[in-house]
């Protein structure tokens, strides 16, 4: 073999060792973040994102150095592919969904929302892999026969992970939405003038949960909403507008309250001082204001609903009446 294809193989397999190594190094310099981005694509459980958060990157980083040290190869090539395909696996079906979603598999550096060339990329490591697991294949080969015989095994093995991440998806789905709809079948789906609102656990922006109780506000405009909600974000101008012209009354409490879950919202609508933002931990806080249909503005005053909830996006009228009614409930 000529001395520039030996370099070629040398600088490839370096470049592909290096990738994995720089992953499970990013990875490690924030656990917190890589914690909070393993949460956000709700497959598995908190706890079980706990013990992945300090075990993937050290396998990456124990993975990259063999695919360049390691004398035999080739079966950490096939590893590394098999690891490829199970990842994009679970960025295409997070993809078909149509979740907004960050990959950071590069840490904070790479916290750009998934798309088609996020999943292009990984194939495209997975091509370099193949190349150089055929390079390094030890046994004299029938490079036809080789090609099949690897096509098959990757295929299965997309396969099987994708089959196996769509039913684990779906069980979480069902799970989440039967909890709904047992909330929804015993109870009204909106807050009435009247209503009584009793306190919450919410998460403030360290994420620390916090018992509100409206009763101790003396005057509160919440805004209910979520970052997969269009109409949220067509209604965002209508808040902001609102926000505005309660500046000088400093005693009312302006709340914006997301119900997705934190790492979700963290990433979309921002609100800045004076709103305070929360988010719901679980679908029986979502349920205590029945905020499953957003937008939502309420006006409220010592646990009483003043007026109707208003839903969807705001009109001037609209807009009017709730400044009056905050302002009723101010004075």
């Amino acid at each position: 073999m000529s001395s520039n294809k030996t370099k070629l193989f040398f600088l490839l397999r370096t470049i592909f060792g290096l990738v994995f190594i720089l992953s499970g190094v990013l990875k490690l310099y924030d656990l917190s973040f890589f914690y909070s981005t393993i949460l956000s694509f709700k497959i598995i459980p908190e706890q079980t994102a706990k013990i992945i958060t300090f075990i993937l990157p050290l396998v990456e980083i124990g993975l990259g150095v063999l695919l360049i040290l390691a004398k035999k190869p080739v079966n950490y090539f096939v590893f590394s592919n098999v690891l490829l395909l199970f990842f994009s696996a679970i960025l295409i079906a997070k993809l078909f969904e149509g979740e907004k979603i960050n990959c950071s598999c590069f840490g904070k550096i790479s916290n750009t929302p998934v798309d088609y060339l996020t999943i292009l990329r990984n194939f495209f490591l997975i091509l370099i892999g193949f190349y150089l697991e055929i390079h390094f294949h030890t046994s004299k080969l029938n490079i036809r026969s080789f090609l099949v015989e690897r096509i098959k095994f990757y295929t299965f093995s997309f396969l099987i992970a994708s089959l196996s991440l769509s039913s684990v998806i779906l069980g979480a789905q069902n799970r989440g939405l039967k909890e709904r709809l047992e909330i929804l079948s015993s109870k009204s789906d909106f807050l009435k003038a009247g209503d009584t609102i009793s306190s919450i656990k919410l998460l403030d922006a360290q994420k620390a949960t916090i018992d509100f109780s409206f009763a101790k506000t003396g005057s509160a405009l919440v805004f209910v909403y979520s970052n997969k909600c269009d109409p949220c974000r067509k209604n965002y101008i209508n808040w902001e507008t609102l926000i505005d012209s309660l500046k000088s009354y400093s005693s009312i409490e302006i709340i914006a309250l997301c119900i997705d879950d934190f790492n979700s919202a963290k990433t979309n609508l921002q609100f800045i001082p004076p709103v305070k933002a929360y988010w719901s931990p679980s679908i029986k806080e979502t349920a205590a204001l029945k905020a499953f249909s957003t937008p939502q503005t309420l006006v409220i005053r010592n646990r009483k609903l003043k007026i109707d909830a208003n839903i969807g996006i705001l009109n001037s009228k609209k807009m009017e009446n709730i400044f009056a009614n905050v302002i009723n409930t101010y004075n």
